[in-house]
């Protein structure tokens, strides 16, 4: 009986946490709900995200999402960071080959 009794503590805990990617949603969505309308934020909030979660599932629309803002902001250095890993994973992102030709 001893032994149940943690073991009935530890699955409790365990399925009282909500999973991995629950969390990291919960954050990324908070996150950008702080950066409201403003683009720098925005980037900062994802780039956050980035550094917090590398192996994050939303790793290629997470960086879709700084390319885009990056070449709205016309940040050259972000372009290149965000842009080189989208065109390596996406060759056929013609907006993003047309940014880097112009």
């Amino acid at each position: 009986m001893r032994l149940w009794i943690p073991l009935l503590f530890l699955v409790t805990a365990v399925s009282a946490q909500e999973p991995p990617s629950a969390a990291e949603d919960r954050e990324l969505s908070n996150a950008l709900a702080e950066a409201g309308t403003s683009q720098i934020d925005f980037v900062r909030a994802l780039e956050n995200h980035l550094a917090k979660y590398p192996k994050s599932s939303k790793k290629p629309e997470t960086e879709r999402a700084l390319t885009k803002a990056a070449i709205e902001m016309k940040d050259d250095k972000r372009i290149i960071l965000y842009g080189e890993s989208v065109l390596n994973r996406e060759p056929g992102r013609l907006a993003i080959r047309r940014c880097w030709n112009a």
